[in-house]
């Protein structure tokens, strides 16, 4: 994967990403970020941040990252739990906005 975004290099470079995984260091999902986190690095030239928040099968993390500020600078890690089951297993999630149903 090649990212090629000259000027948006230049735009992001003055401050590191951050990247949320809502699950424990040295589980599957931190190690992609990591991966991820080091291609991106490479590629646009500037930090990478990883924060683990961890905690309620990837709410706690999911969480942060709805909640930070919508700048450009953050990245939520997921996968099937955070993406898809806790949607479907929780009535309540501070991440998703429901519709009301029409019947």
């Amino acid at each position: 994967m090649r990212i090629r975004l000259d000027r948006e290099r230049e735009i992001l470079a003055h401050r590191p990403l951050h990247l949320f995984v809502p699950f424990p260091t040295g589980g599957v999902t931190d190690v992609m970020a990591r991966t991820v986190a080091q291609r991106l690095s490479e590629e646009l030239g500037q930090s990478v941040v990883v924060d683990n928040r961890a905690g309620a099968s990837g709410i706690v993390g999911a969480e942060a990252g709805a909640k930070a500020a919508p700048d450009g600078y953050t990245l939520t890690m997921g996968n099937i739990s955070t993406l898809a089951i806790n949607a479907a297993t929780f009535a309540k999630l501070p991440t998703i906005r429901r519709r009301a149903s029409r019947r």
